[in-house]
């Protein structure tokens, strides 16, 4: 067995009985001792006292050591534990920073996957719009002209008319208005039975937005020879318009 021994201890607890010895016997002693601490083996003397206190010593000598081997060992596996615990912290710590980078490369892909969805969401929403536009166009808009110059009393200058209501759609107006317009127009004709020359064209009725006027009676213009649009016979002779316009 390798002797680890890199010194020996003697207890001052043995002073007294040390001080009986000669130099002699001490020197023999401490040789013995010595020898032991240093090769593990043990020198035979022929003295009685020397053999009891060499006895007493080297037991001493054997305790500390096993103490002191004990208390190296718990150190060193201390020590290689705690690189070990160092070492799997270490490695735990460059997982979750992989596992991290990992879920950020993740979320960047996420996001620009994100990203692609809602540019070609947008894309396919405004092509959709465009298209619904165009549709509207060429569609929606012909057919709610048909219906309104269905009704309109002086159908003459189609086509100019519905390039004109076409337009105004385009630009925001509604069919409503200009539908209501229309009825307030045709209202207005029939309380005032106006004839059909003095009703306007439906290219010009439509190219001049004439569904933003006011049709109300009482804003009948009455024009330069003093009549009211409508038929001048309905107003009998001169002297009855003269009265009308100074009434």
């Amino acid at each position: 067995m390798e002797n680890n021994r890199k010194y020996f201890i003697v207890p001052i607890e043995y002073a007294e009985e040390l001080d009986l010895f000669t130099n002699e016997q001490l020197g023999e002693l401490f040789r013995a001792l010595l020898h032991y601490s240093a090769y593990g083996t043990d020198s035979d003397s022929n003295s009685f006292p020397i053999k009891l206190m060499y006895r007493i010593l080297k037991k001493g000598i054997d305790q500390n050591f096993e103490k002191y081997e004990e208390i190296s060992n718990k150190r060193r596996e201390a020590g290689r534990k705690g690189g070990i615990i160092s070492q799997q912290k270490q490695n735990q710590a460059s997982e979750s920073k992989d596992k991290q980078n990992q879920a950020n490369e993740s979320n960047d892909k996420q996001n620009q996957a994100n990203e692609a969805k809602t540019i070609t969401n947008t894309n396919t929403k405004t092509n959709t719009n465009n298209s619904s536009s165009a549709k509207l166009s060429e569609r929606v808009l012909e057919d709610e002209f048909q219906e309104i110059w269905t009704i309109y009393p002086r159908k003459e200058g189609r086509k100019n008319a519905l390039k004109a209501y076409i337009k105004a759609r385009k630009n925001g107006t509604s069919k409503e208005t200009i539908l209501n317009g229309l009825n307030a127009y045709i209202g207005k004709i029939k309380a005032e039975k106006t004839d059909l020359q003095y009703i306007k064209h439906g290219s010009s009725w439509f190219a001049q937005e004439c569904w933003l006027d006011d049709y109300s009676l009482k804003n009948s213009c009455v024009s330069q020879n003093g009549f009211q649009s409508g038929n001048p016979e309905e107003y009998g002779d001169i002297s009855d318009i003269m009265r009308m316009l100074e009434g």
